[in-house]
C-alpha cells in the first residue's frame, strides 16, 4: 500500500502505484472507491454507513464486494475499534491521488479554477496601503528595501513568520534550558511568559483545530500548538520533570533544506489536523492543487464541490460548512504559513498558496537556494525568510532577536556578544560567522565593538572540566609524558589533571586501551561523570558542522512521537489497523470457519432449525441463498426473520429473477437450500 508512514517522499513511486492498481479494478470497485472519496473522504465509515448512503445506486452486497477488491488492491484499509467494530479507511495518500489524477472525481474544475488576482493587483493593494500610511515606510518595509537592495529575491522577502520559524524558537530556548513542569505537569511560569507569543494569531486562531472541552488550561493554546508539533516530530521529549530538547534529531532538522522542513512539517499537519468534515476535506485537496502564488476566490472552489452532485448548496450554508473549513483548516494553515489569506472586507474572501507542499511538485529555484543576513550600522540585523535555518542558529547564538515579521530582526548587543564568548566563540569567530553569511561586509564600527566586547570578556574565562587524579605521582608522570592530547589537559599537581568535558570520552578510552580500565567517578561507580548539565543552544553549534562549511545535507526526521499533547485527528493513532494476514474471506465473512462447509455446496434438505441458522448466516453477511422450490432453483435476498404461531416462522425478503419480488415464505416452500457467498461459490458474480 501507499504507506502513510514516510508520507510524501515516496509520492513518485506511490502514483505509479496508484494507477497501476486503479486500472485492475472492475467497474463497481471504481464506482465505490470515487464515492468513499467524496462522501467520507479520509474519514474512518463503517460498512453499514457506506452501504446507507449507496443504497439507491448498488445492493450491499456490492458494496461489500467492492470493498474487498479494494482491501486486496491495498486501496484501502481496515481498522477496528477496541469494542471489535471494523471502520473502512480510505488513506490520505491515496486521496490526493484520485484527487490529482481524477478518475471522474470532478475535481478538475476546484484546481486553480475560479478568478485568479494577479501579482500587479496586490501590488496595487499594497500601493493604495502605502499612500494611505502618508508615504511613511515601516521598519519591515525600510529592511526588505534594503534586502533587494543587496540582491535577496523578491520570493525571499515576501513571506513571514511561520510554523517552522517558530518552532526553530522553540528549540532554541528549549535546548538553553528546558522548559521545567510543576507537579501538576504545567510549565514553569518563567517559561510561558517568554513562549507564550512564539506562534503568531492568537487563540481564536487555532480554536478550529481542538474541541472547546480539549483545550489546555495550562498554557494558551498557540503555544499547545507549537509544543504539540514539537512533540509529534520527535525533537522534543516529555517527562515528569520537563519538556527538552532531543539535540541529534535537532542537527537533522536543522540540516535539512528549508522545503523538505516544510513538506515534512505540511504532512505531519495534515495527519493530525486533517478535517473531518467531507466538505472540507474536498475543499482542502483544491487547495493543494491551486496555482502556486495565484488568488483564487474562496466562493468558486465551494462552487466547485457542489458541482459534484455530493453536497447540496441547502446544506453548505444551512450548517455552515465554509465557516468551519475556515476556522478548522484555512486560517490555521495560513497562520503556519503555506497559505495567505484575504478577509476581502465586504469582497469575496481569496486564498493563494505560497509553497509546493507535495513531494510530485517540482520547486521553484527560488525556494532552493537560501540567503544570508544583511548587517546594519547600528547593529541591526536583517534575516530573510528563506536563511537556512542552521545559519540561522548561529545568529541567534550571538544576536538578541527583537521580532519575526516579513524579514526576522534581530541586534547585536554587549550581552549577546558576551553569551556568544560563554559558549566558546572568540573575536574573529563571531566576526567571521557575521561576514559570512551575510549579503554585503560587516560595517567596521559593528566590527570594533565586538572586537571591544570580546576583549572585555576575554579577560576572565569560565571553562567547565573534568578531574582525574592518579594514585601516585609515577602514573601521573607517566599519564602526562605519554597522553596524545596532552595540550589539552593542564596539571594542577603531583597526582591531578583538568580535562575539558569535551574531551572526556576520548580521554576514557585513551586510558582504558592503555589498561588503566574505567576510571571511578566520584560515586565510586565506573562511568561517566553525573552531569547536572545540558548543551546550551549556543553550545550545539560546536556539534555542528564547521562554519567555514556549508550545512551538510540531511533526511528530515520522518518518525513520528508516540504521541503529542493535544488530541488529533491521526486514525493510526485512534483505530487499530487490521491485520494484513487476515484472509479477505475472513474479512468479508467473519466466523466462515464455523459453518459446515455442505452449507456452500449443492443444495440440500435440511432441518428447519437449520434452515433457519443459514438464514441467519445470511443475513449477517447481507448475502443470497438459493432455493429450490418445486422444480426451479431461486435466488432469494432475506432481509427479515418473522415469528409466526406456537414455534413456526416466516423469512421476508426479495426473489430475483424474472417473476421475483417481494415475498415471506415459511421453511415447507423450498425443498433445498444453500448459502451463496460471493467470491467462494459464486466466483462468476466476482
Amino acid at each position: 500500500m501507499m504507506q502513510e508512514t514516510g508520507g510524501m517522499a515516496g509520492e513518485a513511486g506511490a502514483a505509479v502505484s496508484f494507477e497501476h492498481s486503479f486500472r485492475k479494478l472492475s467497474g463497481l470497485e471504481k464506482l465505490v472507491l470515487q464515492r468513499l472519496a467524496l462522501l467520507f473522504g479520509a474519514t474512518p465509515v463503517t460498512e453499514k454507513e457506506l452501504i446507507g448512503r449507496l443504497q439507491t445506486e448498488i445492493t450491499g452486497t456490492e458494496v461489500r464486494l467492492a470493498l474487498l477488491g479494494l482491501y486486496r488492491a491495498e486501496l484501502i484499509e481496515l481498522r477496528h475499534k477496541l469494542w471489535g467494530e471494523r471502520l473502512c479507511v480510505l488513506p490520505l495518500p491515496v486521496l490526493r491521488m484520485l484527487a490529482q489524477y481524477g478518475a471522474e472525481l470532478a475535481l478538475d474544475a476546484g484546481r486553480g479554477g475560479g478568478h485568479r488576482e494577479k501579482n500587479g493587483e496586490a501590488c496595487e493593494s499594497q500601493a493604495r496601503v502605502a499612500a494611505l500610511r502618508g508615504g511613511r515606510s515601516s521598519p519591515e518595509e525600510e529592511g526588505q528595501a534594503s534586502l533587494r537592495e543587496a540582491g535577496v529575491s523578491e520570493a525571499a522577502v515576501s513571506g513571514g513568520i511561520s510554523l517552522g520559524l517558530a518552532l526553530f524558537d522553540l528549540f532554541f530556548y528549549a535546548s538553553a534550558q528546558p522548559l521545567e513542569r510543576k507537579k501538576d505537569g504545567a510549565i514553569v511560569q518563567k517559561h510561558l511568559r517568554r513562549l507564550e507569543h512564539l506562534l503568531p494569531g492568537t487563540d481564536s486562531t487555532w480554536e478550529g483545530l481542538v474541541p472547546a472541552g480539549l483545550r489546555p488550561q495550562q498554557m494558551s493554546l498557540s503555544l499547545a500548538v507549537l509544543l504539540d508539533m514539537g512533540l509529534r516530530l520527535g525533537i522534543m521529549a516529555s517527562s515528569k520533570e520537563a519538556y527538552q530538547v532531543k539535540e541529534a534529531l535537532l542537527e537533522v532538522w536543522l540540516s535539512a533544506d528549508e522545503l523538505s522542513r516544510q513538506r515534512r512539517l505540511y504532512e505531519l499537519w495534515c495527519r493530525v489536523y486533517w478535517p473531518v468534515l467531507p466538505f472540507a476535506q474536498q475543499a482542502a485537496l483544491r487547495m493543494e492543487c491551486l496555482a502556486l502564488g495565484e488568488w483564487t476566490v474562496l466562493d468558486d472552489i465551494v462552487h466547485s464541490i457542489e458541482q459534484t452532485g455530493c453536497f447540496a448548496a441547502e446544506d453548505i450554508r444551512a450548517q455552515r460548512w465554509v465557516e468551519q473549513l475556515i476556522d478548522g483548516w484555512l486560517r490555521p494553515c495560513a497562520a503556519c504559513g503555506w497559505f495567505e489569506l484575504s478577509d476581502g472586507g465586504k469582497g469575496p474572501i481569496r486564498l493563494r498558496r505560497l509553497l509546493p507542499l507535495l513531494e510530485a511538485e517540482a520547486a521553484d529555484s527560488s525556494t532552493e537556494a537560501g540567503a544570508g543576513w544583511l548587517v546594519l550600522p547600528d547593529f541591526t540585523v536583517l534575516v530573510p525568510p528563506d536563511c537556512p535555518m542552521a545559519i540561522r542558529w548561529k545568529l541567534a547564538s550571538a544576536a538578541e532577536l527583537i521580532r519575526h515579521d516579513t524579514v526576522s530582526i534581530y541586534r547585536l548587543s554587549r550581552e549577546s556578544v558576551q553569551q556568544a564568548c560563554e559558549s566558546g566563540r572568540d573575536t574573529e569567530h563571531i566576526i567571521g560567522m557575521l561576514d559570512r553569511h551575510s549579503q554585503q561586509r560587516v560595517p567596521e564600527p559593528v566590527a570594533a565593538a565586538i572586537r571591544s566586547w570580546t576583549a572585555e570578556f576575554s579577560r576572565v574565562r569560565l571553562t567547565r572540566a573534568v578531574f582525574i587524579r592518579f594514585a601516585d605521582a609515577e602514573t601521573a608522570d607517566w599519564f602526562d609524558g605519554s597522553y596524545e592530547e596532552k595540550e589539552a589537559c593542564e596539571r594542577l599537581g603531583d597526582t591531578i589533571f583538568a580535562i575539558p568535558l569535551e574531551a572526556e570520552a576520548s580521554c576514557r578510552a585513551w586510558l582504558a586501551q592503555a589498561g588503566l580500565g574505567a576510571p571511578l567517578t566520584p560515586s565510586g561507580r565506573a562511568g561517566g561523570m553525573n552531569r547536572h548539565h545540558h548543551m546550551s543552544g549556543r553550545k550545539l553549534l560546536n556539534r555542528q558542522t564547521s562554519e567555514r562549511q556549508e550545512p551538510r545535507e540531511a533526511p528530515v526526521q520522518q518518525s513520528l512521537a508516540a504521541e503529542g499533547l493535544l488530541p488529533g485527528r491521526d486514525w493510526g493513532e485512534l483505530f487499530m489497523l487490521e491485520p494484513r494476514r487476515s484472509s479477505w474471506r475472513t474479512l468479508l465473512y467473519p466466523e466462515l470457519g464455523d459453518i459446515p462447509s455442505t452449507w456452500l455446496q449443492e443444495p440440500r434438505n435440511y432441518h428447519a432449525s437449520t434452515r433457519r441458522q443459514m438464514l441467519h448466516r445470511a443475513l449477517e453477511w447481507q448475502v443470497p441463498v438459493e432455493l429450490q422450490i418445486g422444480s426451479s432453483l431461486k435466488r432469494f435476498i432475506p432481509l427479515e426473520l418473522v415469528p409466526g404461531e406456537a414455534d413456526g416462522w416466516f423469512v421476508e425478503g426479495v426473489e430475483l429473477g424474472p417473476q421475483g419480488g417481494q415475498k415471506r415464505l415459511s421453511p415447507e416452500h423450498w425443498e433445498q437450500m444453500r448459502l451463496i457467498l460471493p467470491g467462494i461459490n459464486d466466483i462468476n458474480k466476482m
